[in-house]
């Protein structure tokens, strides 16, 4: 059984200012985009939404997010046997809302991933996440996000071979 504790956590931009979430999530990586492993996991980790940064000027439905987590994870690789790895990294990408000021939102964020062990399917200690996230926010004194989240931990043929990892879970997570 795994244990992945990818932090990428959610935020928010329904209100007018920048918004700071921590979450929690569950899920499980599958055979898809090459990868060989199939592991369990759970997540933790914090995101700030800037509501008015830099894309806000392409529209008024878009945000930046920056992500910092924590990933943790252990299961059998499908060709070494058990596995223990950590990780930890930071992601920066976009959310856009599918109306102005809506709850339901799509989210794409990457960047950089270090890991203390290597293994089959990831072969190099440097690996980056690619992660596509769709979400709602339920709106209140202290709002909270939930969602579905897709992330691909790849080292991008900087070893071979590239099998990668390929998370979906769902994730919790609320205003701080």
């Amino acid at each position: 059984m795994c244990l992945a504790v990818p932090a990428a956590a959610l935020a928010q931009a329904l209100y007018p200012s920048d918004g700071i979430f921590a979450y929690i999530g569950a899920g499980r990586s599958y055979k898809i985009l090459g990868s060989r492993d199939v592991r369990d996991g759970a997540s933790i980790g914090f995101q700030r939404v800037l509501v008015d940064g830099y894309l806000r000027k392409l529209a008024p439905t878009i945000h930046e997010v920056e992500t910092v987590y924590l990933l943790g994870h252990d299961g059998n690789d499908h060709k070494f046997g058990e596995t223990h790895t950590v990780a930890g990294g930071a992601m920066y990408g976009m959310r856009v809302d599918f109306l102005p000021r809506q709850r339901y939102f799509i989210e794409y964020s990457f960047g950089p991933q270090f890991d203390t062990v290597r293994s089959h399917g990831l072969p190099s200690v440097f690996n980056v996440t690619p992660t596509f996230l769709l979400g709602t926010v339920i709106p209140g004194k202290r709002p909270v996000e939930i969602g579905l989240q897709f992330q691909h931990i790849s080292n991008i043929y900087t070893q071979r071979p590239n099998f990668g990892l390929d998370f979906a879970q769902f994730v919790v997570g609320i205003r701080i």
